[in-house]
């Protein structure tokens, strides 16, 4: 079955989304800026621990991190970093713009605003807090998203601290950058009722336009990011964590969906089975003089599953095998970098029919048996390679039992990768270091009485500004629909029309067809880019040009224009260039054929329009 054939109502499809959104403040328990700076100050390190909750319980995710053993750094910077962010300081008080935004989306959501703002401890220890835990407080729940399928409820509107960078990863140590420790994130979480893929996206799409239009919010690569809790009937609820790209969301839930179903057939199927493992087996000698490089002079550890030929290179969806399912739980647990069995083809890593014979006869295996290895260096590696291989029998044996509930990082691809087991609730407990706020009545009105308009308004008003409903649309779910209205109001030589398409139709163009980081336009960089149109010193075709090399260069749209050359051209210079071209005769004097040698001299500099007008005009003269 494809992921296109699947009926989600039948498989009992439920999706939940949690957004997690940077707000544009200072941070939230300090007076440091949000800002992704690179200029560092210095370095420190620390090594976290695993505690018990006030229950006495461990959190799972919590162990797992700490099982790693890592050594965690931490780089801070002059501007975006304090002793609040390095821990050597107790958190200030929160930061009430960052409060106040938080109240206004949890308004826009008709949800109910609690009457104290509590803070909690939520305990991180894979090093991205240099404290431990992550603070979070409820700020409304028991709201609703209107979408066109219907309302969506909303369980929890929170506001919360951004985690640390990173900057760094290896085996045994993580580098943190401390700029992004701290940032203001609102985070919304909706009931699991979402239940077709298109819902779940059309759900964050609508979430994401509500944020931008409080204005209060950042924008770019990273601002925001997507977790989506997943199930089916029969399968288990798994939390894919960090999605950024609304483009692979549909996707990533078809392959999880195809993944689970595929689990719980590969089940269904091993309970039947009595799976038995061998002994760890030391295997080096078998490719003492192989040809491949992977294993030729290291040391090979190998373990026989008896009855498991053919199951490692079962498909679960279109991007992964039960074989790389459990070469990921072991790169995630372990610090080996995979695993290799013999239901791949060995062939591409150079290992010879007859190694694998020989492999065979050393592990007493039939034909029915795989066996799995791990690569090694040394004999100080070797408890390593051990736990590797105790981990793929523990992951085995997990799935003759049950789909397993566990938390996933989303791939670019569409796909996922085992990341860590679910936390639980153990891993709350009450912030002694920030006081409670109140939340009178008299705000909670004042503030309903200033919301901004709601996505239905806002079309209709754009759409009254001269905008077409597709473009309209187009502007509002873009990141620059606050530029725009800033930009009508400013350059009164502009229709609404022509900044509106510029922002999301010409800048995206010049992005996919140039190749360019358009990110890197700033918000000035584009009034300034508009203004020099506004007042007629460059032409509207000229502007894809101006914003690649902006982009490319690093410097403002008035520096290129002057650089570059780029002011528009005059209408005697228009006049001038189309005698010329038409006199030399080196072309056909046709109008086509005019037309762009004339754009093609001129670089842009002209608009279409009234070159054209020139063209024909000469022409028709000359035909005479």
């Amino acid at each position: 079955m494809g992921v296109e054939d699947i009926d989600y109502s039948s498989v009992g499809l439920k999706c939940g989304i949690e957004i997690h959104r940077r707000l544009k403040t200072r941070k939230l328990f300090c007076n440091c800026q949000s800002l992704l700076e690179d200029e560092s100050d210095g370095e420190f390190f620390r090594y976290l621990r695993v505690s018990k909750s006030e229950l006495g319980e461990i959190d799972p995710a919590a162990l797992h991190e700490f099982q790693k053993g890592r050594r965690y750094i931490y780089r801070m910077y002059r501007k975006s970093s304090c002793l609040v962010e390095c821990d050597e300081e107790p958190p200030h008080n929160v930061n009430e713009e960052a409060l106040r935004i938080a109240l206004e989306i949890a308004l826009l959501l008709d949800a109910e605003i609690v009457d104290e703002v509590h803070f909690m401890r939520k305990i991180v220890i894979d090093g991205s807090n240099t404290s431990g835990f992550q603070r979070t407080a409820m700020i409304g729940m028991d709201g609703r998203l209107k979408c066109s399928f219907g309302e969506v409820p909303i369980t929890t509107i929170c506001l919360e601290e951004e985690s640390a960078q990173i900057l760094e990863k290896g085996d045994d140590h993580v580098l943190y950058g401390l700029n992004r420790l701290g940032i203001p994130l609102i985070e919304i979480a909706t009931a699991p009722v979402l239940d077709t893929p298109q819902k779940v996206v059309e759900a964050a799409r609508t979430l994401g336009t509500l944020l931008r239009l409080t204005g209060k919010v950042m924008r770019g690569i990273g601002s925001i990011r997507q977790d989506v809790n997943i199930s089916v009937k029969g399968g288990a609820r798994i939390e894919v964590k960090g999605v950024q790209d609304l483009s692979i969301l549909e996707s990533l839930v078809k392959e999880e969906v195809k993944r689970q179903l595929s689990l719980i057939k590969l089940v269904e199927e091993l309970k039947k089975r009595e799976i038995k493992f061998s002994f760890f087996v030391d295997v080096s000698d078998v490719f003492t003089t192989s040809q491949s490089r992977i294993v030729r002079g290291k040391k090979v550890l190998a373990m026989k599953i008896e009855g498991m030929a053919g199951y490692f290179v079962r498909e679960l969806n279109s991007f992964r095998t039960v074989g790389r399912e459990v070469a990921d739980y072991v790169k995630a647990k372990t610090k080996m970098k995979g695993i290799i069995h013999t239901d791949e083809k060995l062939e591409k890593y150079r290992i010879s029919k007859e190694e694998i014979t020989a492999l065979m006869k050393k592990m007493e295996c039939s034909d029915d048996d795989l066996v799995v290895m791990v690569v090694y260096n040394s004999e100080e590696e070797r408890g390593e390679a051990e736990k590797a291989l105790e981990v793929v029998r523990e992951r085995v044996l997990l799935l003759q039992q049950r789909v397993p509930e566990e938390t996933r990082r989303a791939l670019e691809n569409g796909d996922t990768a085992y990341m860590r087991p679910l936390p639980g609730a153990a891993r709350m407990y009450p912030e002694t270091d920030v006081p409670p706020v109140f939340i009178s009545n008299d705000l909670i009105e004042e503030m309903r009485a200033s919301l901004p308009k709601t996505p239905e308004e806002k079309i209709k008003e754009f759409i009254s500004l001269g905008l077409g409903k597709e473009l309209a649309n187009q502007l509002l779910n873009s990141d620059y629909f606050y530029l725009f209205e800033k930009a009508i109001e400013t350059f009164s030589n502009l229709s609404a029309k022509t900044i509106a398409a510029i922002l999301v139709n010409t800048i995206p163009e010049v992005k996919s067809r140039e190749g360019v980081d358009v990110s890197l336009l700033s918000d000035d960089d584009i009034l300034e880019l508009l203004e020099l149109l506004n007042d007629g010193k460059i032409s509207r075709d000229s502007v894809p040009l101006i914003i690649k090399y902006c982009v490319i260069e690093g410097k403002r749209p008035e520096t290129i224009v002057r650089e570059k050359n780029l002011l528009k051209a005059s209408r005697e210079e228009i006049e001038r260039v189309v005698d010329e071209i038409i006199n030399e005769g080196k072309i056909p004097a046709n109008f086509k054929a005019v037309m762009g040698e004339v754009m093609k001299k001129l670089q842009g500099r002209a608009d279409g329009r009234e070159v054209a007008e020139t063209v024909k005009r000469k022409l028709q003269a000359n035909s005479v």
